[in-house]
């Protein structure tokens, strides 16, 4: 799901690798997210273990990538808790019991996307190495209050320190609940409310992802789409 971009602007669309094939033929693309707008970074917030007495840190920038606007999510991760000393937030009172993570949500704005006519998330962005999972928060299937999160894990990049285009298809988001994978239930693609990124890898070490584009994708091919996940 990864395509170099600048090897396949040498190869062009018939050079690709086979098992790439099914990915690229697209017929329909939504800009989602951009950051190129005034007051583009007002629209997001960060969050880190150090609300709960960690000792991770975060921060989003404007990227460096020359003519375009993108965004640099970066900072620390750090999966010690010091017991004596900072198990617990200040600002929160709140106790730590899980480090080593970070955050970028921002809410989506007006009434939620409408994606179901759309088959999966596609990103333009620069990987430093690092585990990254892409969030969605949706209205519930019965609608109301309910909310659901799904996640779906950024698989390893084949290039480090290169723009890569990666495409997510719905069917690889889980549903989850504060961190746990809950039964399988089809996404509500009718009313997507929230989108984030998290870095949480189990790893003491600097982090950095610089993000170009985020857009909903659509297969050409109806037959070259995978399933979505079934409800339960």
């Amino acid at each position: 799901m990864w395509r170099r971009l600048s090897r396949l602007r040498q190869r062009g669309a018939h050079g690709t690798d086979d098992w790439l094939e099914d990915f690229l033929h697209l017929s329909k693309q939504q800009t989602l997210l951009r950051f190129d707008t005034a007051g583009w970074r007002d629209r997001w917030s960060l969050h880190c273990d150090a609300e709960y007495g960690g000792s991770s840190t975060v921060e989003l920038q404007q990227g460096e990538a020359e003519g375009e606007g993108t965004a640099r999510f970066a900072g620390q991760t750090v999966t010690e808790i010091d017991s004596d000393n900072s198990s617990v937030s200040p600002e929160t009172g709140k106790r730590a019991v899980y480090a080593g993570w970070a955050a970028m949500r921002t809410d989506v704005e007006g009434d939620g996307w409408d994606l179901k006519d759309f088959h999966g998330i596609r990103l333009r962005v620069r990987p430093d190495g690092r585990g990254y999972m892409l969030n969605l928060r949706t209205v519930g299937i019965l609608g109301g209050e309910d909310v659901d999160i799904y996640q779906a894990r950024m698989p390893p990049s084949p290039v480090l320190g290169d723009w890569c285009e990666l495409r997510l298809p719905f069917s690889a988001f889980v549903l989850t609940s504060r961190g746990y994978v809950q039964h399988s239930q089809a996404m509500n693609l009718e009313t997507l409310k929230e989108v984030g990124l998290l870095v949480a890898d189990k790893q003491t070490a600097p982090f950095e992802l610089e993000i170009a584009e985020v857009e909903a994708f659509r297969f050409e091919d109806e037959e070259a789409q995978p399933p979505r996940p079934r409800s339960a």
